[in-house]
Parts: structure tokens; C-alpha cells; sequence
């Protein structure tokens, strides 16, 4: 009787579950766990099928060595190992900025960072593509560098922004080497290709090697201006889907993905954690007008910062909401817009971003609202 009555209880509670909020564990500036080289190589067997975010081909006489730290893979000189050193790297968000990057690099070859040099470094800074058609700006620390003085070190930078991700292509050595492998240099940027991750991809070796996923192993930080404020704790962050709305498992540096269930192409919003102030808010802001085709200008930042919309989650986060569509009128050249919203904790700086039409971002704004408003850290 007593074990009939317990089996009753139990089938009884389980009719009573209540809502489930989703739970994430969030580990900082993990940045894509990418790349299996272009030139074949017998993968291990349990990574066969993952598939890398970038590839690419190395340049005849060129000697590739597989990735280490946050290296994606390192080349060097089949005839001179010591010539050059030529590395891809990618890192989240914006990895820490444009101005801190090239001050860093202009102190590793010795050169001092005045803001004359700087500005003429990003003035004469020429564009590429890679393969796949990203933009990137190439930045040659030899032209600020006395040719009579070959045997300085110097070095070369490719920057390629995309959404969640930057990724650099540098090559180091002295102003002659770098000079007399510059050709060389370019083919291998142009060879590279960015693939798009599928839904519920697995990054390569994610689970395999854990001191992998972080991003600052074997660097200095000391030296990394913005990007090296990585916390060493967890904490939890918990959200409500909004009705209407479908969540999906994050991939790479997504923590979730939502879409409309209606319409799952209308728009595609996410959750991302950056390390401390992910590039700073104008930078960032400068980057979401020119992903539209908006002029990035000081009146458009100053624009979005004033009409920014504040509130408090339901845990008193503080939540900032940017609405790119208020800068959109009828006719615009670009049909997409986007809304992005910015929590900013001790260490972290967390992004919630919707991406769709004009009309899709604005239909769907107050669900991307009620998300905002459920965010909470435990």
C-alpha cells in the first residue's frame, strides 16, 4: 500500500514542473575554436567531421607549422626558418581595438608609438579582401621605417573584422625580409576562407583539450591593451525566451540563438560575453553603422549614445539599448538593420544583438525587450 501511495506522489509532482529559465555558464572571450590547416593533414579520428572556420593555402616555399596558443597555424621560409615569422590569429569582437593594436605592434619592433605615426599608419592603411570576400585593412610598418635600415625588425598586419570575430594575418621580421616576402604574404591572404558556422556545430578539439579554449595562452598580456581583463570565475547567467520565439544551442561564441518561430529567416538575435570593454562603445558603435552601409560619423555615434534606451533587468543589470533602425529611413540603401543591447559587468561585457529587415527588427522589438528584461546572473 505504502509503495502504491509513493508511485501516486511522485506521477502527481511531475504534473506540477514550472517554467524553466535557460541557464549559462559563462566563460569569457572564448574565441572560435577554428581550423583544421588547408594543406592535408590526417585529422584524429574523433575531429574528422568538424568543420574549420577558416582555411587556407600556404605559399609555394612557404613551411607550415600547426597552430599553438592562440595561433590558428605559423609559417616560416623553407630556405630560411628564421626570415620571418608569419602567423594567423583570430580573437573576439574587435580584440581590443585599432589604436591599442597598433600601438602594441609599433612596440614590439621598437618603433615609438606618437600620434603622428599612428595617424599616418591608419591613413595609409590600403584595403583587400580575403577569399571569401571580407574586407581588410593592411597595415605596413615599413613605410614609417628608414629603408637604409634593413636589418630593424619590422612587420606586416592584415585586420579582418567580421561580427564575432577578428582575425589577423601578421608577419614579423626585419624591414628587408618583410619587404622582399610581401608578395608571398598577400597570396596567403588572399587564399583564406571564412566558413560560416552551422547550427549545433562542435568546434575541433573543444572537448578534447580544454587549456585550448583559452584565447591568451602563451601570450604577454601585459602588453594586449584592452583585451586582457579575462576573469577567472564562472558565473551563471539565465534568461526567458520570449513566447513566440525559439532558442537554439550557442555555437562557438554564442552563448544562444533565438529566431522567430513564425518565421525562423526573419531575424536571428544572440548572446555574446567579450572580456572587459570589448573595444569601448564608440568603436563598437562605429562598427554596427558601417555592417549597414550607415556613415559612421560622429554625429551618427553621438545620435545612437543620446537616443540609447536604459533600463534594469530583473536582476538590476543594467541593460543599454541601441536601435539602429531609428537612423534608417524609407529608401534606405540596405533593407537590414540590427538592435543591440550592452550589459556591462565587472569584468565582462555582455551583447545581445537582433539582426533582420527594418521591418523584422521593429515587429520583433518588444519580444527583444522582454529577453533584456529576463536577463539575470547567478
Amino acid at each position: 500500500m505504502n509503495r502504491i501511495l509513493c508511485i501516486i506522489i511522485v506521477l502527481f509532482c511531475g504534473c506540477e514542473q514550472k517554467s524553466q529559465e535557460n541557464h549559462y555558464t559563462e566563460i569569457i572571450v572564448q574565441t572560435p575554436q577554428v581550423n583544421t590547416p588547408s594543406v592535408p593533414q590526417a585529422p584524429a579520428a574523433d575531429m574528422s567531421t568538424a568543420e574549420p572556420l577558416f582555411t587556407w593555402s600556404a605559399p609555394q616555399g612557404w613551411q607550415q607549422e600547426a597552430g599553438t596558443g592562440m595561433r590558428l597555424a605559423t609559417f616560416h621560409l623553407r630556405s630560411d626558418a628564421k626570415a620571418i615569422d608569419c602567423s594567423i590569429v583570430a580573437l573576439g569582437g574587435m580584440a581590443g581595438g585599432l589604436e591599442a593594436n597598433l600601438r602594441r605592434w609599433m612596440g614590439q619592433i621598437g618603433v615609438k608609438a606618437t600620434e603622428e605615426q599612428l595617424s599616418a599608419l591608419i591613413s595609409s592603411a590600403s584595403s583587400t579582401k580575403i577569399k571569401t570576400g571580407q574586407e581588410a585593412k593592411v597595415f605596413d610598418f615599413t613605410t614609417i621605417q628608414s629603408k637604409s635600415h634593413r636589418t630593424d625588425k619590422s612587420m606586416i598586419v592584415v585586420m579582418v573584422p567580421m561580427d564575432e570575430t577578428t582575425l589577423f594575418v601578421k608577419m614579423a621580421g626585419t624591414v628587408g625580409t618583410v619587404g622582399k616576402n610581401k608578395n608571398d604574404f598577400f597570396k596567403l591572404v588572399a587564399s583564406v576562407e571564412y566558413h560560416a558556422p552551422s547550427a549545433g556545430a562542435v568546434s575541433p578539439g573543444a572537448e578534447m583539450n580544454p587549456a585550448s579554449m583559452d584565447p591568451h595562452a602563451g601570450l604577454d598580456m601585459s602588453a594586449m591593451g584592452g583585451i586582457i581583463d579575462t576573469p577567472t570565475s564562472q558565473n551563471i547567467l539565465a534568461w526567458v525566451s520570449p513566447e513566440g520565439w525559439t532558442e537554439e544551442a550557442g555555437t562557438h561564441m554564442r552563448m544562444v540563438s533565438f529566431h522567430s518561430i513564425a518565421d525562423p529567416k526573419s531575424i536571428d538575435c544572440y548572446i555574446i560575453a567579450l572580456a572587459g570593454p570589448a573595444g569601448g562603445l564608440e568603436a563598437n558603435l562605429q562598427r554596427w553603422l558601417g555592417q549597414l552601409g550607415l556613415e559612421s560619423s560622429d554625429d551618427h555615434v553621438n545620435q545612437l549614445t543620446q537616443s540609447a534606451q536604459t533600463f534594469n533587468t530583473k536582476d538590476g543589470l543594467e541593460v543599454k539599448v541601441f536601435d539602429l533602425t531609428a537612423l534608417q529611413a524609407q529608401g534606405a540603401s540596405s533593407d537590414k538593420s540590427m538592435m543591440v543591447a550592452m550589459i556591462a559587468l565587472e569584468k565582462t561585457t555582455v551583447f545581445v544583438k537582433m539582426t533582420g529587415s527594418i521591418e523584422a527588427v521593429k515587429q520583433n522589438k518588444d519580444n527583444f525587450l522582454k529577453l533584456l528584461g529576463s536577463v539575470a546572473r547567478k
